[in-house]
């Protein structure tokens, strides 16, 4: 016997279920996603390799120092 169970989450749905106009709303939806999440990965990438290219300018590096060492 199986027990009933009540869940406040919505039935999963499968793009084989849905119709056509829905599938491909659905897959342009997944695309914007999928890009809008590799322009972050870019941007952050981006960001990252600034701040490490700036520790090879020997001046910042010193002022940076100076100013941490200001502080005590």
């Amino acid at each position: 016997m199986k027990i009933p169970t009540l869940s406040l989450a919505p039935p999963a749905l499968d793009d084989s279920r849905l119709p056509h106009h829905a599938r491909r709303r659905s897959l342009r939806a997944r695309r914007a996603r999928g890009l809008r999440r590799a322009l972050a990965w870019v941007a952050a990438l981006a960001v990252l390799a600034l701040v490490f290219l700036s520790y090879l300018s020997p001046g910042m590096v010193f002022t940076l120092a100076n100013q941490v060492w200001n502080c005590f």
